[in-house]
């Protein structure tokens, strides 16, 4: 085990130039430890989510937003929580959330971007299955402004203000894969494609750091604007407020392509330093 240790420090910090192996330790220095330390500046997820029992204009609603912070960038994910919904009143279509650093509020002029991605679900009908899926991954598809909600430092990120409000958030279909209480409101309405359960957006943000914090978040339902729900902070079964951090498999999962070579690259390692020695 020691010698183990000792193999994969040297492959990381080397000894002299005629004992390195070459691609191998190019790949884990160049590669491996520069994702463990883009990792490293990367903050923990800041969720927020509807009270159970939330509603908007009469419905049951259930939303969430993932809060990503990394050196320049946002990375928001909104979720429809809802199963077998009944109307587009209860898609989720809008956000408000203010960023800031340091007490410092960030404005709309440090945001340099924004992309989107999702699966964007066309439903046709109440059965299994009666709906087709499109991958998305481009531009952003919703509006995004600042200043015009509750509160005069929010951005406000809403699909309601395009024409026929499409790409608002759908819930997930039943256990027979089928929306089979939806309206007409879904159901062939001019208000497809919908986003399929969740949706993504990166924001370039200059002033943006691991550091920044969200708050004044707020969710709005429906094809109309004016729904508006109050989201609260997410907290763990103890009643504290809970930052979920990013989980040991992510990052196994963002340097898979390293540690199969690690074996390889160790034994290789403690042959050419045994051949040295004798």
């Amino acid at each position: 085990m020691c010698e183990l240790f000792l193999a994969i420090r040297t492959l990381l910090f080397g000894r002299k130039p005629e004992e390195r192996i070459g691609g191998q330790v190019q790949i884990f220095r160049y590669i491996f430890v520069p994702t463990l330390l883009s990792l490293a500046a990367v903050k923990a997820a800041t969720i927020y989510s509807t009270a159970p029992g939330a509603a908007a204009g009469g419905v049951t609603v259930n939303a969430e937003a993932d809060f990503t912070f990394g050196r320049g960038a946002l990375t928001l994910v909104l979720r429809n929580n809802l199963v077998n919904q009944v109307t587009d009143g209860q898609n989720l279509s809008a956000i408000f959330f203010t960023l800031k650093n340091e007490g410092a509020v960030v404005g709309l002029s440090s945001v340099a971007a924004v992309t989107n991605s999702g699966i964007q679900r066309t439903v046709t009908g109440i059965g299994a299955n009666q709906f087709s899926d499109t991958a998305y991954v481009g531009a952003n598809l919703w509006l995004l402004r600042f200043g015009d909600g509750v509160f005069t430092d929010s951005f406000h990120l809403s699909s309601t203000g395009l024409p026929q409000a499409k790409n608002t958030i759908l819930g997930r279909p039943d256990g027979s894969n089928a929306y089979s209480d939806i309206n007409s409101s879904i159901v062939g309405s001019v208000h497809n494609p919908f986003f399929a359960v969740s949706a993504t957006w990166v924001f370039n943000i200059t002033d943006a750091t691991p550091g920044t914090s969200v708050s004044d978040v707020i969710f709005s339902f429906g094809s109309k604007p004016g729904s508006n729900v109050p989201a609260r902070l997410y907290t763990d079964f103890t009643g504290s407020p809970t930052e979920v951090p990013e989980p040991l498999s992510f990052l196994l999962a963002a340097s898979w392509p390293v540690f199969p070579l690690l074996p390889a690259a160790a034994s290789v390692r403690l042959v050419s330093i045994r051949s040295a020695s004798e």
